[in-house]
């Protein structure tokens, strides 16, 4: 995925693709497929690898297709807001060094099986749709609960339990749903709560960190900052 527009140049499968490609843009290269690129400046770019054992594993558990023969779709300068928000997420939480969080499974296996709905093709299958959508009452459940627990770092797995549904199957279902992986969903509830609590002004900025379930006040400022550009003394000066 580019990050900085970037200048291209590539020749595949003799043929020559070029152009100027925007943030976002996607490059799809099959496995195999012998490809020379020319690059004209200098971009910042995200290559991701996915291991052909995620995608059979997501075409198993979610499609329900077992030994089923599949081809990436090669593609030069795609559009796909969902993969290029899941691909940022990615980003995100290795520059964060959370290589081994439970995030990072299910970030694959949502990656894992919007390629197999998009940009793969299946042997002798039409392409695979799930439901991939959290019904209202799912939604409320996931609301339910989350709001109630926001004081606690609860599991992924406790989370699923109490919608009803496999870890993989309602990380699917959420990020295509909210457009933002649970995580992002329950830090933005904890970002209103706690403005909530600022605006109420009875409780210290430490102790509301705590209500909250940010692991400490420095970890609360970080998300207020990324999310408001201020932090929550700042903020609290801003309204009093």
């Amino acid at each position: 995925m580019v990050l900085t527009p970037a200048d291209i140049q590539r020749n595949a499968r003799g043929e020559n693709f070029a152009g100027l490609l925007e943030p976002q843009a996607l490059v799809i290269t099959p496995p195999g497929e012998a490809v020379v690129d020319t690059i004209g400046n200098h971009p910042r770019t995200l290559h991701f690898f996915l291991k052909d054992s995620v995608l059979r594993e997501v075409a198993e558990d979610i499609f329900d297709l077992e030994k089923v023969e599949f081809h990436y779709k090669a593609s030069f300068g795609a559009t796909d807001p969902i993969l290029s928000q899941l691909m940022r997420t990615t980003k995100q939480m290795l520059l964060e060094g959370l290589y081994q969080d439970w995030r990072s499974e299910y970030l694959a296996r949502a990656i894992g099986s919007h390629i197999l709905q998009r940009h793969c093709v299946l042997e002798g299958k039409d392409p695979p749709h799930a439901d991939v959508r959290l019904s209202a009452s799912q939604l409320r459940k996931v609301d339910e609960y989350m709001h109630s627990h926001l004081e606690r770092n609860f599991t992924f797995g406790e989370l699923a339990a109490y919608v009803g549904l496999s870890r993989t199957v309602l990380f699917q279902r959420f990020t295509r749903t909210l457009h933002l992986t649970p995580n992002q969903y329950r830090q933005n509830l904890r970002v209103a709560q706690a403005k909530a609590l600022i605006k109420n002004g009875e409780m210290t900025l430490s102790e509301i960190a705590s209500a909250c379930g940010f692991s400490d006040q420095t970890h609360m400022n970080r998300t207020f900052r990324q999310q408001l550009g201020v932090t929550p003394g700042q903020y609290r000066r801003d309204i009093e």
